[in-house]
């Protein structure tokens, strides 16, 4: 059988959302197991996760460290390097994720979805059906 990738463009998935305030927060699955919450964040060059989420899933947080920009200025943190992120069932593997718990944040979650995840993927929100659109983006091999 030939298999043939879909055309560019091609609608993947429309991923609720929530909305906290302007912001948007999108349910997400770690490695397979483990149900996260993320808000989305286009400014966020990696996606970053909550340390003891990492943690509870066996990663060791202290091999590799890279720099972040955050909205409290420079901080050193873990790179991990994990199996998959899952958003609506579009799965990247491998990804390598920050480990930066976030400083108080409005609504409970886990970490940001950056665009790491996002620029496999031609993506919009569409704030009145309240969904994150996923479409099918033809020049990126890590998407399963």
């Amino acid at each position: 059988a030939l298999i043939t990738a879909p055309e560019p463009g091609t609608l993947l998935a429309d991923v609720p959302l929530s909305r906290s305030g302007n912001q948007f927060i999108v349910s997400a699955i770690l490695d397979g197991q483990r149900e996260i919450r993320l808000l989305i964040d286009t400014g966020a060059s990696v996606t970053i996760v909550a340390p003891q989420v990492l943690e509870g899933l066996g990663y060791n947080l202290g091999d590799q460290k890279g720099r972040f920009s955050t909205a409290n200025g420079e901080v050193d943190a873990p790179l991990v390097g994990v199996q998959s992120l899952a958003v609506g069932e579009q799965l990247v593997s491998p990804i390598t994720l920050g480990a930066i718990a976030l400083s108080r944040p409005v609504e409970p979650v886990d970490g940001l979805l950056g665009m790491d995840f996002l620029q496999k993927f031609e993506f919009s929100l569409d704030q009145r059906r309240g969904v994150l659109e996923l479409r099918y983006r033809r020049d990126d091999k890590s998407v399963l």
